[in-house]
C-alpha cells in the first residue's frame, strides 16, 4: 500500500482514543475556559451526543447551578444560573452520583418547561469530583438513549480527570495571587524602609540644628552675660525650644500612625472626620481670627481606609491653611460625592503659594521660601498627605493663586456597601 491511499484512508476515533487524547489535553490546560472547551467536545465524542454541558457549582448566599459552557446542536443554557434542588445538575451533585436517564419526560427529577423549548429527550449528568463534586459534565441526546456501560464509564473517567485539571488551575491560581501579594508586600515595605530612614534622618538632623542653636547661645551666654539682656535672645530661645518639641512630636506621630509595615484598615465615615476636625481646630482659628466652616451635601460616606492615616492627612491640611491665612480669613472644609468617589476639599484665603514653587509641593523633603507668607515647615507634611491619600488608592492635587488662595482637593474610592447605595 503505498502512501497516498495510508493519507486518504478514515481513521476512526474510538471513545477511548477520545478520551486519551483529553487526558492529555487536560494535564497542560491552564484556564477554565480551556479545560470547559475540553470537556464539552470530548464528552460529546465519547457518548456520541448531540449537546453537552459544563455545569460550575456556585456556593454563594445561595447553592446555585452555573451552566457555564456547552457544546450542543442548538442553544441550551449557557450562562444560566438554576437553584441546585431544581435540577438534575444540582441532584447528580448532591448526591455524589452519576445519574442517566433514558426519556426525561418519564423522570419527575426533570423540570419539564425549563427542557421543552429544546431538542433533549435523554441525558446523562456525572459529577465531577465524585468525592465533594464542583461541577458536572451533562450530555443529551434528541432522542431517547440508553447509555451503555462503556458509556457511563468514560464519561466518569473524564470527569475524574477534569477534577484534577480544575484543582491545578485552581492551584496555580492561588499561588500566582500568593505570589503577586507577596512581591506587592516586599516592594512596599522595602520602600517604606527607606522612607523610614529618610524621614528620620531629616527629622533628627533638624533636631541636631535646633540643639546646635542653643548650644552656641549658651556658650555665648557663658562668655558674655550681657548676652541675655538683648531683647531677641528670649525670643531666639522660645523658637529653637518649640521647634525641638514640634521635631520630637513629629517623630512619635509617625511612628504611631505612618511608619507601621501593614495599613490596618476599618470602615471610616468621613462625615464624623469632618466634625471631630472642625471641633479640634475651630479654637486654633478663632484665636487668629479665621473663620472656620464645614460643609457636605451628601448622605454618610464610607472609606475602607485607616482612622488614624485620615485624622493625620486632614489635620496636617487644615493646620497648614490656619497656619498661613491672614487674620479675618476663611477655611473651608467640604464633604461631598460625585459617583463612587468621595471629594474633600480643603481651602483657605491665604496668599497663596508661588507658581514657580509649585510643582515641588509634594516632593520629599522640600522645604518653601522661608518668607513668612509661603508653605513653609518641616519639608514632609505635604509629601506624607500624598503617601496616605495613595495608600487608599485615592488622588490628591491641589490650585493655588495669590487671588484666591489655595485649595487641596482629595478624591478617595467609597466602601462598597456605599458605593452601591
Amino acid at each position: 500500500m503505498d502512501a497516498s491511499a495510508l493519507t486518504n484512508m478514515d481513521v476512526t476515533v474510538t471513545p477511548a482514543d477520545a478520551l486519551i487524547g483529553a487526558v492529555k489535553k487536560l494535564a497542560f490546560a491552564e484556564s477554565l475556559p480551556s479545560i470547559s472547551d475540553i470537556v464539552t467536545t470530548t464528552a460529546r465524542s465519547i457518548a456520541g451526543a448531540h449537546g453537552t454541558t459544563f455545569v460550575l457549582r456556585d456556593l454563594g448566599e445561595k447553592d446555585l447551578c452555573f451552566y457555564y459552557d456547552e457544546d450542543a446542536i442548538s442553544p441550551l443554557w449557557k450562562g444560566m444560573k438554576f437553584p441546585s434542588e431544581s435540577c438534575i445538575s444540582g441532584w447528580s451533585m448532591h448526591r455524589k452520583e452519576q445519574v442517566s436517564i433514558p426519556d426525561i419526560y418519564k423522570d419527575e427529577r426533570i423540570p419539564h418547561d425549563a427542557y421543552q423549548p429544546t431538542f433533549v429527550k435523554s441525558l446523562v449528568m456525572t459529577p465531577v469530583r465524585r468525592e465533594d463534586p464542583i461541577a458536572a459534565i451533562g450530555t443529551y441526546w434528541s432522542e431517547d438513549h440508553t447509555s451503555t456501560p462503556e458509556e457511563l464509564i468514560l464519561l466518569q473517567t473524564l470527569a475524574d480527570v477534569t477534577a484534577v485539571a480544575l484543582e491545578k488551575v485552581q492551584w496555580q491560581e492561588h499561588a500566582h495571587s500568593s505570589k503577586s501579594a507577596l512581591e506587592k508586600q516586599q516592594k512596599a515595605s522595602s520602600t517604606l524602609n527607606q522612607f523610614r530612614k529618610d524621614l528620620l534622618e531629616h527629622l533628627t538632623h533638624d533636631l541636631r540644628n535646633s540643639v546646635l542653636g542653643l548650644t552656641k547661645l549658651s556658650e555665648l551666654v557663658d562668655e558674655n552675660q550681657q548676652v541675655l539682656d538683648k531683647p531677641n535672645v528670649a525670643d531666639v530661645l522660645r523658637n529653637s525650644t518649640r521647634q525641638m518639641l514640634e521635631t520630637i512630636e513629629k517623630i512619635i506621630d509617625l511612628d504611631q500612625h505612618l511608619l507601621h509595615d501593614n495599613l490596618h484598615v476599618n470602615s471610616v465615615c468621613l462625615n464624623e472626620l469632618q466634625l471631630e476636625i472642625k471641633s479640634k481646630f475651630e479654637e486654633l482659628a478663632a484665636a487668629s481670627n479665621i473663620v472656620f466652616t464645614i460643609s457636605s451635601d451628601c448622605e454618610p460616606l464610607y472609606v475602607k481606609g485607616n482612622d488614624d492615616w485620615l485624622r493625620t492627612l486632614f489635620s496636617n491640611l487644615v493646620s497648614n491653611a490656619i497656619r498661613y491665612s491672614p487674620a479675618f480669613g476663611e477655611i473651608k472644609l467640604s464633604l461631598a460625592r460625585e459617583e463612587n468617589v468621595a471629594v474633600i476639599r480643603i481651602s483657605d484665603t491665604g496668599s497663596g503659594i508661588p507658581e514657580e514653587l509649585q510643582k515641588d509641593v509634594f516632593n520629599r523633603f522640600w522645604l518653601g521660601d522661608r518668607g513668612e507668607n509661603y508653605y513653609i515647615g518641616r519639608g514632609f507634611g505635604l509629601y506624607i498627605c500624598k503617601r496616605i491619600v495613595e495608600a487608599h488608592s485615592g488622588q490628591i492635587s491641589f490650585v493655588s493663586s495669590s487671588d484666591s488662595g489655595t485649595t487641596f482637593t482629595i478624591t478617595l474610592p467609597l466602601a462598597q456597601d456605599c458605593s452601591s447605595t
